[in-house]
């Protein structure tokens, strides 16, 4: 499962999964599993003083066999004063299942 983290407070609005519209709901991180889709609304309202950081990354993975960040993405505002900057941010540290299930629970389509 691929975990999108650490939007530094950035708001993930759920619009629509599979091509289907639903109730929509705020997220500040979402799982998201092998085969599916979904879109999101970012909301912009963060300090604009630099852009940040998006990091994809692996849960319920051995950090020994490879887990941990596999990709980043930076976000970035039109009035910003400068790029990101530091190391990438701390990744989910916990492997406890139950979230993601709350969290594939918690969609609900029109």
């Amino acid at each position: 499962m691929k975990d999108l983290s650490d939007m530094s407070n950035h708001n993930l609005l759920l619009v629509d999964t599979e091509g289907s519209y639903t109730i929509q709901q705020k997220y500040t991180n979402f799982g998201i599993h092998v085969g599916y889709s979904y879109s999101f609304l970012v909301t912009m309202d963060q300090d604009a003083s630099s852009d940040y950081y998006i990091v994809a990354s692996l849960r319920f993975v051995n950090s020994s066999s490879g887990g941990g960040a596999v990709g980043f993405a930076f976000l970035h505002y039109s009035n910003s004063k400068g790029p990101t900057s530091g190391p990438l941010p701390d990744l989910p540290s916990d492997i406890d299942p139950s979230y993601s299930k709350s969290q594939a629970k918690s969609i609900r389509l029109l």
